[in-house]
């Protein structure tokens, strides 16, 4: 029996070691190249995956037609629907001032603002000024500046002046950033901060965008983190955006290995890096690459729960915004939207309304004024809604839906009669 059992274990490990063999050999004869993995595999790429090419790649060309795309006549381009920035030392990236597509669907004035003129330094006489800050949801994108929900919301109550300083791409602290920058230059009431948990969760617990979503944008962003019950800033490990591509030209570097792994929760070594020895197998890539994207997935899953570090970090967020404004004398006001598919899960399952308003009341605690959308917008038949000219974000008429959402939320007072910059 010890002979037969000895007999067995060796048939097992021959087994194994042909199986393996089998993965090494075969599994070569499969693989495709690929600039930013060790190779492809049936569709998956193989650690180690490169974060940061050689080089900063090239910008697109904005003003190529996009997808076909014809509205009312005109070729709409790139730039008319995805815009022009600039790299920034502190937000990663902001958009480029004075800039204009090719149709005028994009437009970014002296301050980087969404708005046809110069924004003035003062309050428009007899008006209530707004800054709004936020991402993609937040400005608009995708459609005609008229289209906006913002432009919208002005038109349906001609006493408000919102200076639209959203961004594409923003997360919560960012978002924060960007007002901080501005405040003091320009004279205002309050501020409206739009939060889109579909979107902003995962930014605010990302530094790199690659690693959550391919963007082709491989700067380090800043972001925030707690430290007890203090925010603290985490600023990129480089003085200049451009300093990322020349530390990591031969692969990861040591610096921005060290800081993903504190501050990125979707780094994951197994997709990143490659331990000695082992990492030279295939059987070990192909199991590090399907290990990486479990992490990641369950990473995601876990962005919307209550006490998740990503909603903690945003929470923390209003609250300083709404403490810093009430210290000077301003309106803070949280704007909760859902996204598409979150109103395509709230018409299919009702246990998606509830996880919604579990998540809505964590992040409202300690946020007085914080206006949950989703109410408003759920009364209003699905087919209603419309989408953006290339598919993604909110089209005219769902901004309208969203406009007089925000408008019912709105305290609006009789406007000030002029004043300093505050």
């Amino acid at each position: 029996m010890r002979r037969e059992s000895r007999q067995n274990l060796l048939l097992a490990l021959a087994a194994c070691a042909v199986a393996l063999l089998g993965v090494e050999l075969g599994g070569r004869l499969l693989l495709r190249p690929d600039a930013r993995a060790y190779g492809v595999l049936l569709g998956a790429p193989l650690p180690p995956i490169r974060i940061v090419g050689p080089s900063r790649p090239s910008d697109s060309n904005r003003n190529a037609w996009y997808d076909r795309l014809v509205v009312d006549g005109q070729r709409i381009t790139v730039g008319d629907l995805r815009g022009y920035y600039r790299y920034d030392d502190g937000l990663g990236f902001v958009p480029l001032e004075n800039s204009r597509s090719a149709n005028g669907w994009w437009q970014a004035n002296d301050i980087g603002a969404r708005e046809l003129a110069p924004t003035p330094p003062a309050r428009p006489p007899g008006k209530t000024r707004y800054l709004l800050v936020g991402d993609s949801f937040a400005y608009g994108s995708r459609i005609r500046y008229q289209d906006t929900w913002a432009t919208q919301l002005e038109t349906l109550a001609p006493g408000l002046d919102i200076v639209n300083l959203a961004v594409d791409g923003y997360g919560m602290g960012q978002a924060y950033l960007r007002y901080d920058d501005l405040r003091h230059r320009l004279e205002h009431d309050g501020v409206l901060l739009m939060f889109v948990p579909a979107v902003d969760l995962w930014r605010d617990v990302n530094t790199i965008r690659d690693l959550g979503e391919f963007w082709n944008v491989n700067i380090v962003m800043p972001r925030f983190v707690l430290s007890g019950d203090a925010l603290e800033l985490v600023a990129s490990p480089y003085a200049h955006p451009a300093d990322v591509y020349a530390d990591n030209r031969d692969g990861l570097s040591p610096r921005l290995r060290d800081h993903l792994r504190r501050y990125d929760r979707f780094y994951t070594r197994a997709l990143y890096e490659s331990p000695p020895l082992l990492g030279s197998l295939l059987s070990y890539k192909i199991c590090a690459a399907g290990w990486g994207r479990v992490q990641r997935k369950a990473t995601l899953h876990g962005l919307h729960d209550p006490g998740s570090e990503a909603l903690t970090v945003s929470r923390a967020i209003f609250r300083r915004l709404q403490d810093e404004s009430a210290a000077e004398n301003r309106t803070f006001r949280l704007l909760i939207l859902p996204a598409m598919s979150d109103l395509q899960e709230f018409a299919r399952d009702e246990q998606r309304v509830a996880d919604w308003q579990a998540m809505v009341r964590f992040v409202c605690d300690g946020v007085r004024n914080c206006v949950d959308l989703a109410p408003d917008l759920r009364a209003v038949p699905l087919q209603e809604f419309d989408s953006g000219y290339d598919g993604t974000h909110f089209g005219p008429r769902a901004s309208r839906l969203i406009a007089k959402a925000v408008l019912k939320s709105l305290d609006l007072p009789d406007p000030p009669a002029g004043g300093s910059i505050r």
